[in-house]
């Protein structure tokens, strides 16, 4: 599926959705197949493309917690490609979890997207369904992402933060500050807030396109640049 139909898709599946998840912990491994495209100098070589887009066997389920790789790994791909920070990380070994109605705050903020590391005994359960190895799930809150108008382009400045958070080795770092520096330095403060209007990440290329591209657009203040870790959502 190309970006132009992830978006497509992106839209026409937005819905809404309900909280709490299933929490998924530890461990690390992943497959070897067909590697993507891109340097892998730094990225172990058993990380490679296992095309998890057509994962899910049953398209029309009726849950609460929906598997949307179809949408997602190619989006995620895009900016592994893109972005050199994220290629410490397998974006194919990335389980993609809609939640219905997901309303989970923390800090009293709205969670759009979270990442956990699966666990040993859920990679291997998942593998002798899936026949592919999945280290890391992502979390999509769905009902905060509608009650707060997030876009398509936010949406992918939430993946990028959720995909930086996965080290080399597998396990999570936290943001720098408040953020991930690269996002801070080159976004306008309340980047995230509905009346934003963001350019779109894969489109861009590079932190410095994304910032002009923002420059050019109406928003409001522009606070790029700032430390701001002392700014609240």
């Amino acid at each position: 599926m190309t970006t132009v139909q992830s978006i497509a898709q992106f839209n026409k599946n937005r819905e809404s959705a309900r909280q709490e998840q299933e929490e998924f912990l530890s461990s690390e491994e992943v497959c070897e197949d067909e590697p993507l495209k891109g340097d892998f100098s730094s990225v172990k070589k058993e990380f490679s493309d296992q095309h998890p887009e057509d994962v899910v066997v049953l398209p029309e389920f009726g849950g609460k917690y929906k598997i949307v790789n179809n949408i997602y790994t190619p989006l995620a791909k895009a900016l592994w490609e893109k972005f050199k920070e994220l290629q410490g990380c397998n974006p194919s070994a990335i389980l993609f979890v809609k939640i219905e109605e997901g309303k989970k705050t923390s800090c009293k903020k709205p969670v759009f997207m979270d990442i956990g590391v699966l666990s040993q005994q859920w990679q291997e359960i998942i593998n002798q369904m899936s026949k592919r190895n999945f280290t890391h799930v992502i979390r999509i809150y769905e009902g905060n992402i509608d009650k707060y108008q997030q876009s398509f382009e936010h949406c992918l400045v939430h993946l990028y933060n959720e995909m930086r958070k996965i080290s080399p080795d597998g396990s999570l770092r936290n943001y720098d500050v408040q953020g991930f520096t690269e996002v801070i330095s080159n976004l306008k403060y309340g980047w995230d807030k509905p009346e934003s209007i963001l350019p779109n990440l894969i489109e861009a290329g590079d932190w410095l396109s994304m910032k002009n591209r923002q420059g050019t657009l109406p928003f409001g203040e522009d606070r790029s640049g700032e430390n701001i870790e002392a700014k609240k959502f």
